[in-house]
């Protein structure tokens, strides 16, 4: 058959033409736009053909041509932007009904930034989630993770993770991300009252993939490897310029043996070379879903192996999981979600910390080529930076983690359903160390063995009752829960020291001349009673409230419960008759939230007096066993309790082509549990107690933009801002007026964020022409060529009142912005983070100059010919006794991630009965833009193993 023509207008059910709609013949590279007045033409090859009609913000529609040569087509507004299910906590709700605070982000959004966890994945992808990635281990778990802020001075910070309904013990870095079918973020208090006491640090909603149950069998299978190379090292000293400058300020005669046969050899040692190698990294993923129509599956099974950019630092995963569900009848489903995983980080890496300030004119192997036990052995106090890498070590873990449930909706009540959630989790670590007698630690002692075992198990078990219905234009969901959960962590440690040989490593624990152990043991409770009403009219007007009790068995007797209720209201604007056929807002939804959220923030028995074992002898040379008070306990203890109030606005424009969020914040968090000190004659100097406040505020905007949408280009941007401020209102100290005063020595401030940075400030260096200028007193040597510090008070005089904050850790604000381009079966995703505000103290540049050990930097140092402010003189004589420090401006704008996809055409996989298969090169950590001096602004030690850059190459396969 010969082509032919097909025309047409596409419109939405109100009969509005959409402007800009794309029309494609399935299968072929062909297509149309349609113009202002939604008309399109196009051209077919058979009435077979299909056409694929699509708009941004509605349905997809595909159209067989058949016999027609005119084809009008309505589309429907896609539920998934609008009208969402999203996770809320025990149970779902329309997204445009959703009152409170939340984020979310999709599978496909995972996928686009390939990582080895969780953590490094949400990144700047949601406004207010703040993660820190603290250092480049092979695991990726040294992250943190903060909702909007820190809240609490002492106790944790880190949200509640819920794992498919159930709250988890564990880390994100246990999921496999792969396994994700989408991640919710609880941030206010309304939205978070449901977790009460557990909530107060905000909620992260994980939900798990899950089959189709009248879905055929769908077989997927993931793969990729990957190098990672370091970069960005400090700008170090070279053997030669160290040996040279040790002789300016200390003379040939200083230099000791080693040093001077090493220099004279050329054999000088680059520990931080030698302390790094060439990563990689590997992945695969397998898993299967589908359903038989009354059962529904999806299992998976996935391998990870990563090697570090630290020799020896080695890590590698295997993780199980299972999801079943089953409609034994119409009103009764039983289902089981479970993980089973197993990790190996065996091997310790070498000592960065060591390497980094290790006198490079030393001895890092023997005459045989080992690692020498002593690289310099006229001074004994310095190891090897490479013998960590000679201990043999075990560090294994593995867990189970399943989530069953049982759901019946009661077929006598409509819309009345019952679900038992019971979770439970059982952990086991083991880390096994033997130090031979080729290492210095292992051959002073004859050998040294170490054994630390660890169990956890917890159980929880949920009981919720919810009721759901629609009457007219009343809609109601109610929600009631009844909770017990139960945490016992065990743990066993042994060292041993003496043995006869290295045979039998640290399996030889009886053969010990010298054997200590150790046992730890803690066991948490808690109990908990929710209500929570939802309430809209017409879609219109929301209503949410939540009452939550709380019960934890850490606190003291008369305060182990806690009541904590939240209320929020909505107003869906668009669907008003003034909005409604809008062609600019489509969407448009105010909320405000108010609510109370508690936190545990202590470990158990916390409120019991504690004993310190402390042995003595007598006055006859006995030994007799004693013990000492080790802390006062406090049966008041209590929660920490926030308070917030939140403002925000959903809006969609131009048929969602933009759109986003905005929200506005204030919280107060008040009975902080600090330790307060006292008197000695209490038997402690300290004491735990509920005193103290802080405060914070935000803004966090959420921002997404369809730029380009036609037949073959496309082009989406996602923005997340956040600016999370925090400040302490007080510490509970009081002067005698009564007034509340700062915790220097804590360096807790009122009226400034509870991370700060606090001490002297460098400001130069004094030179000859203004030693004579400041009175340094008996705190400073005030010659020429020493740091200068700043006279903060100007009263002519250097002491500790001239200390100052110098900046904060807390960040003004962060971005992330996410570009996703696609060209036909091309695709490029790109992610680029940006940090401003942070003030960091750089550890590498110290006012007290090492005349023993390395100088990591090859500083600009002053001299009468070099009056520079930039670094004292480089002189043998105590310059710097203030503890001062260079503090820089650690902000950063990063290219974090870059993925580009080629996706094999449909018309050309699909003969082999392939539904998919995609080849994909990732690229991380490609540049960074920053001021900071250091080794990576980001990282939280600067004298750690270096961050890298990381290509992958990968495939995707969906049978």
């Amino acid at each position: 058959m010969a082509q032919k023509t097909i025309s047409g207008i596409v419109s939405d059910t109100d009969g509005i033409p959409l402007a800009g709609a794309t029309v494609v013949v399935v299968g072929e590279n062909r297509g149309a736009v349609a113009d202002f007045d939604g008309n399109y033409e196009i051209s077919v090859d058979s009435n077979k053909s299909e056409l694929n009609f699509s708009y941004v913000g509605y349905i997809p529609k595909k159209v067989t041509v058949g016999n027609q040569v005119k084809v009008d087509v309505l589309l429907e507004v896609d539920s998934n932007t609008l009208d969402e299910v999203v996770v809320v906590g025990y149970g779902t709700q329309k997204k445009s009904d959703v009152t409170g605070a939340t984020a979310s982000l999709s599978a496909k959004t995972l996928e686009e930034r390939p990582q080895v966890n969780i953590q490094q994945a949400i990144q700047g992808a949601m406004p207010g989630v703040n993660v820190s990635i603290n250092s480049n281990t092979a695991s990726g778990a040294s992250n943190n993770v903060t909702i909007r802020g820190k809240r609490s001075i002492s106790g944790g910070s880190d949200p509640l993770i819920v794992l498919d309904g159930v709250i988890f013990n564990g880390t994100l870095s246990e999921v496999n991300i792969n396994d994700i079918s989408n991640i919710e973020v609880l941030k206010d208090a309304s939205s978070a009252a449901i977790y009460g006491a557990r909530g107060a640090n905000g909620v992260i909603l994980l939900t798990t993939k899950k089959g189709d149950k009248d879905g055929k069998a769908q077989l997927n299978y993931s793969t990729y490897y990957g190098t990672d190379i370091h970069y960005d090292l400090p700008n170090m000293m070279d053997a030669e310029t160290f040996y040279r400058r040790k002789v300016e300020r200390f003379g040939e005669d200083y230099l000791t043996e080693t040093e001077r046969e090493v220099y004279a050899s050329g054999e000088a040692v680059d520990y931080i070379d030698l302390a790094l190698r060439s990563g990689s990294r590997a992945e695969h993923n397998l898993s299967i879903s589908g359903g038989t129509g009354k059962m529904s599956y999806f299992i998976s099974g996935n391998f990870q192996d990563v090697k570090g950019v630290a020799v020896n630092d080695d890590f590698s995963r295997v993780n199980f999981r299972a999801n079943l569900q089953v409609e034994v009848n119409d009103w009764l489903q039983v289902g089981t979600n479970t993980l089973v995983g197993f990790s190996d980080k065996s091997g310790i890496s070498a000592s960065f910390s060591e390497a980094f300030q290790m006198n490079p004119l030393t001895k890092a192997f023997d005459e045989e080529g080992n690692y020498s036990k002593l690289p310099w052995p006229e001074d004994t106090g310095f190891s090897n930076p490479m013998e960590n890498t000679l201990y043999q070590n075990a560090d294994k873990s593995n867990s189970i983690v399943t989530n069953n449930f049982v759901l019946v909706d009661f077929p006598f009540i409509e819309g009345l359903s019952y679900k038992l959630n019971t979770g439970y989790t059982l952990r086991n670590t083991k880390e096994q160390t033997y130090r031979g007698i080729n290492t210095q630690s292992g051959y002073e002692v004859d050998g040294y063995a170490s054994e630390d075992v660890g169990e956890t198990k917890d159980w929880l078990v949920e009981n919720v009752l919810s009721y759901k219905r629609t009457f007219d234009k009343h809609g109601i969901f109610l929600t009631a829960l009844y909770s017990a959960q139960e945490r016992t962590d065990e743990s066993i440690y042994v060292r041993g020291t003496g043995f006869p040989n290295d045979i039998r490593t640290y399996y030889q624990f009886n053969d010990a001349e010298i054997l200590v152990s150790s046992a730890g043991y803690g066991k948490r409770n808690n109990v908990s009673q929710m209500l929570r009403l939802n309430y809209n009219y017409d879609s219109k007007y929301l209503f949410t409230a939540t009452i939550r009790r709380d019960g934890y068995s850490a606190f003291g007797e008369d305060d182990k419960y806690g009541v904590f209720p939240s209320v929020a209201l909505g107003w869906n604007i668009s669907k008003e008759s003034f909005l409604r056929n809008s062609i600019v807002l489509n969407q448009l939804k105010l909320r405000l939230s108010y609510g109370e959220n508690g936190n545990q923030a202590i470990s158990p028995y916390r409120t019991l007096a504690g004993l310190i074992k402390a042995d003595y002898i007598d006055g006859n040379g006995n030994n007799l066993i004693g013990y000492r008070p080790g802390g006062l306990g406090n049966n008041d203890l209590g929660w920490e309790t926030t308070t917030s109030l939140n403002i925000g606005l959903d809006f969609g424009l131009f048929n969602s082509r933009i759109s986003g969020s905005v929200d506005a914040y204030a919280s107060r968090t008040t009975d902080l549990l600090l330790s307060k000190s006292i008197p000695g004659i209490n038997g402690s100097t300290s004491i735990i107690q509920n005193i103290g406040e802080t405060k914070g505020s935000g803004l966090e905007i959420s921002l997404i933009t369809n730029n380009i949408t036609n037949e073959n280009f496309n082009w989406t941007t996602r923005m997340a801002f956040t600016r999370n401020l925090n400040e302490i209102v007080n510490v509970g100290l009081q002067n005698d007026e009564g007034d509340y005063i700062d915790d220097i020595g804590s360096k807790w401030f009122i009226g400034q964020p509870i991370d700060v940075n606090y001490g002297y400030v460098v400001d130069g260096v004094w030179q000859l022409d203004e030693v004579d200028d400041v009175d340094l007193g008996d705190w400073a040597a005030g010659q020429a060529g020493d740091v200068k510090y700043k006279d903060i008070n100007g009263d002519g005089k250097i002491n500790e009142l001239d200390r100052t904050i110098i900046g904060s850790l807390q960040p003004d604000f962060n971005i992330g912005l996410t570009n996703n381009l696609s060209y036909k079966n091309f695709s490029l995703d790109f992610f680029i983070y940006w940090v401003k505000g942070v003030t960091k103290r750089n550890s590498l540049i110290t006012t007290n100059d090492f005349n023993l050990r390395r100088k990591v930097y090859d500083v600009n140092y002053w001299s009468p010919t070099n009056p520079t402010n930039d670094f004292p003189e480089n002189a043998d004589r105590s310059t710097n006794p203030l503890s001062g420090g260079w503090y820089e401006d650690a902000s950063f704008l990063r290219l974090r991630d870059i993925t580009f996809g080629y996706k094999l055409p449909q018309d050309v996989i699909g003969k082999m009965g392939i539904n998919n298969l995609e080849f994909f090169l990732n690229g991380k950590n490609l540049f960074t833009v920053t001021k900071w001096n250091g080794l990576d602004p980001e990282s939280d030690s600067q004298t750690d193993r270096p961050f890298a850059r990381t290509y992958l190459f990968g495939i995707r396969l969906g049978l």
